[in-house]
């Protein structure tokens, strides 16, 4: 899918058996990392190496999409790692970001901003945005969906537990 996309990645990680024949042998050997691990996926296999390699942030292309089942476990593998990477999920439509301290969302003002909670976070607070919070505690429910970027920056911060900062850019009319 990288290779289609025209994006050529520094390492290829996890048991290889998704990428075809061809387009493996184009790698030098140094970058192919194979972990045979059958109880965790390649994208987990991905940010343990990222982890290992001493990245910071990491941004994840085609982690979301036509099965459930993996879109989950996408956003939820982005909350398990978020104390050790800043993990953020680029999409046609916006952007999802795993936050467990604190962040800075640019977009235009009308974005769609949601906080959302799978677990509880405390002593949430978010500004720049139509319904500000200050040190409040989201759990998993409705609290912090559907908020609205009133400027050019969005700022979140979360004192203990992690959020799922999702930042839907407005559809923009054709001039």
């Amino acid at each position: 899918m990288a290779l289609a996309a025209g994006v050529r990645p520094t390492y290829v990680v996890g048991d290889l058996d998704s990428i075809s024949a061809s387009d493996l042998a184009t790698f030098a050997a140094a970058s192919l990392v194979r972990i045979e691990d059958q109880d965790s996926c390649d994208l987990e296999k991905a940010l343990r190496v990222a982890v290992e390699l001493g990245c910071r942030s990491v941004t994840i292309l085609g982690g979301l999409g036509r099965r459930w089942d993996h879109s989950l476990t996408t956003l939820s593998i982005a909350i398990r790692f978020a104390l050790e990477l800043r993990v953020r999920i680029a999409g046609p439509m916006g952007d999802i970001q795993s936050v467990s301290d604190r962040c800075e969302v640019r977009g235009r003002p009308g974005d769609t901003i949601s906080l959302i909670a799978f677990a509880p976070a405390r002593g949430v607070s978010i500004s720049g945005v139509k319904w500000a919070l200050s040190d409040a505690d989201i759990g998993p429910g409705s609290l912090g969906v559907s908020n609205v970027l009133t400027s050019s920056a969005a700022r979140v911060r979360v004192r203990e537990g992690c959020l799922l900062v999702c930042h839907l850019r407005t559809r923009r009319r054709p001039t």
